[in-house]
């Protein structure tokens, strides 16, 4: 945001657990051995060992079931994944593509009373090509209480030549101001601070134009539109630029046109201008600011 005096006229784990049994103490001594215990030991852990190894057995069939269950299936999954994939950025790329298209056509009807304009100006004689592109502009809603002085808004667009409208609204803190330096309007072609056009409906009724050059201010003239309503009023706001030729429209009547070379390119911001220091100055309010840039 910026702001300028305009006298005299206004101016961001793996974890392993091994059991292990502790061993039987050796016996110191060695006894006679009972045969017949013997024999019915070593028949008992022979026949625990053949039970042992049938179910190794068992273990070892189910886990070679198991291994070749898990490699058909990791090659079905293996086999399967590509082709899903496939079917997946397929259904994307076409979500993306509808998506897309939607986005067109409301783009489109959105443009479409622009482009109407746009060709109506052309038609008229108020501008010599309508090749370009739209944009919907941010809403604007802001007040300023500094008498004499203006401030402007960047709109994140410089373009050389375009035509910006915008329905605006207005509101004076006092009933009493200068209405001469009150009103809402545009900033253009600024190359900065201290070097830019400034074009606005002032509450007194008339459209003006001027600029700052290397920080001085120059008077580019203005023409009356008519009585508008105060302390709060509306009116549709129109500047076309094209070339060294400008036009400022009131509710779709043209108003005042200047021709000027000072500045060939540069930022395009909103601007509101306060003809008093009262409670919160001037208010400017717009809304469907629509933006056609030219190509």
């Amino acid at each position: 945001m910026s702001h300028r005096n305009l006298n005299p006229c206004l101016i961001v784990f793996l974890i392993l657990a091994t059991a292990c049994a502790a061993s039987a103490p050796t016996p110191t001594g060695t006894p006679t051995p009972d045969l017949v215990v013997t024999a019915q030991v070593v028949e008992a852990t022979q026949a625990q060992a053949t039970a042992d190894a049938a179910r190794t057995q068992e273990a070892l069939a189910a886990a070679e079931t198991q291994a070749a269950e898990a490699t058909a299936t990791q090659s079905f999954v293996l086999t399967a994944t590509p082709a899903r994939a496939t079917e997946v950025a397929a259904q994307r790329q076409a979500t993306r593509q509808a998506a897309t298209a939607q986005a067109i056509v409301e783009a489109t009807a959105q443009a479409q009373p622009m482009l109407g304009v746009i060709q109506q100006l052309h038609a008229d004689g108020y501008l010599g090509r309508t090749e370009g592109d739209y944009h919907l502009l941010e809403d604007f809603d802001a007040s300023w209480a500094q008498l004499n002085y203006y401030t402007f808004w960047d709109t994140g667009y410089a373009p050389a030549d375009l035509v910006v409208r915008a329905d605006a609204w207005w509101s004076s803190a006092s009933d009493k101001a200068d209405w001469w330096n009150s009103g809402c309007g545009f900033v253009f072609r600024a190359e900065s601070e201290d070097n830019h056009y400034l074009a606005y409906l002032g509450l007194d009724g008339w459209v003006y134009f001027s600029a700052f050059r290397q920080g001085n201010y120059v008077d580019l003239g203005g023409k009356s539109y008519g009585k508008v309503d105060i302390p709060t009023g509306e009116a549709q706001l129109m500047l076309v630029v094209e070339g060294d030729k400008f036009t400022f429209f009131v509710n779709g009547e043209r108003v005042y046109s200047k021709v000027d070379k000072m500045f060939g390119s540069g930022a395009l911001a909103l601007t509101l201008i306060s003809g008093t220091n009262k409670d919160y100055g001037t208010w400017c309010r717009m809304k469907n600011i629509e933006l056609w840039e030219l190509k």
